[in-house]
């Protein structure tokens, strides 16, 4: 079922681990769950799913809807799903030899995106695989200018489908509060005096808080690199209105060293600001993000930085 978080960046779907593998149907009721984690896209809402099969429905600011399935094994493979989706387009099927000229392999996670347009109409979808013995499909259908508007948003959300083992026991609400996570990095840093941690904020959340002068902090982790570099600047560009671009050159970046970074996007109007930062630890990828107004980001550049970096030091001394 789809656990009751908040509407916060992340969302969690927990399955019972013996629904996951047919092995694991043995083990006993105390096993670990298999919980997928996704981040959504700051425009998009969750909407109730009334469609059957459906996982969760987001709808997105431009009016459009974004269905999130799964289903076991591979559901017949790369070509018939990429088949099943031209033909809700009216496109001839593709072969072997074409099929390519549709699909986009992710760097660094196991998405492809499929990008078909129609006489009439244009479908985006992902097909994910995260190790859970199932294939994860996110897909948007509607008219090609629109759908075009959130693809950035899509890739960087498919690119966001994580798996890792929860504690938390969805099933009996009355339990005390929800676990963290298990698979956090061991890093060591103290936040700034001026920051002070969310109350309320998700529990899957590595950390939030809010700086004295309005800005919110975050810290997330991913699996690998979480969808790359230029996928998440692209993603975070179009948080603020902000066209995407083709290559990281002539992003206003600061490279941090051991291949983390930090990146200051400020949108058109000078109206808000995301600085974030990229640290690579281990197997996974850490996301700082510091957002507000310009009057609220600017007092905490400096302690974002330090806080950044404080990480991308702690990281080096990792096995």
């Amino acid at each position: 079922m789809i656990t009751g978080c908040k509407r916060e960046e992340i969302h969690s779907y927990s399955v019972p681990k013996e629904q996951v593998v047919a092995a694991s149907t043995q083990e006993p009721s105390s096993a670990p769950k298999q919980e997928v984690t996704w981040i959504v896209p700051d425009a998009w809402q969750e909407v109730e799913t009334t469609v059957q099969m459906r996982l969760a429905t987001f709808e997105t600011s431009q009016g459009l809807d974004v269905a999130v399935t799964a289903f076991p094994g591979d559901v017949g493979g790369l070509i018939a799903n990429v088949n099943r989706w031209e033909g809700q387009v009216g496109l001839p099927s593709s072969n072997e030899q074409t099929i390519n000229e549709s699909i986009q392999r992710l760097e660094g996670v196991n998405v492809i995106i499929v990008d078909l347009a129609g006489e009439s109409s244009r479908l985006i979808g992902s097909i994910i695989d995260v190790g859970d013995g199932k294939t994860w499909f996110a897909k948007v259908i509607g008219p090609a200018e629109t759908v075009e508007q959130i693809k950035t948003d899509l890739v960087a959300f498919s690119a966001s489908f994580h798996l890792h083992d929860s504690t938390h026991n969805h099933g009996n609400e009355s339990q005390s509060e929800p676990q963290q996570i298990d698979n956090t990095p061991p890093i060591d840093w103290l936040p700034p005096e001026e920051w002070k941690a969310e109350k309320n904020a998700s529990s899957i959340l590595m950390a939030a808080f809010k700086s004295d002068s309005g800005a919110r902090i975050t810290l997330t982790t991913l699996g690998g690199q979480g969808g790359g570099y230029l996928s998440n600047i692209n993603r975070w560009r179009g948080q603020l209105g902000m066209d995407m671009v083709d290559s990281m050159s002539d992003q206003p970046i600061e490279d941090l060293g051991n291949e983390a970074l930090i990146v200051d996007l400020v949108s058109d109007e000078n109206a808000s600001r995301i600085m974030a930062g990229i640290v690579p630890i281990g197997g996974q990828t850490l996301f700082f993000k510091l957002t507000g107004s310009l009057e609220q980001t600017t007092p905490e550049i400096e302690r974002f930085k330090a806080f950044v970096i404080g990480a991308g030091i702690a990281s080096q001394d990792q096995p």
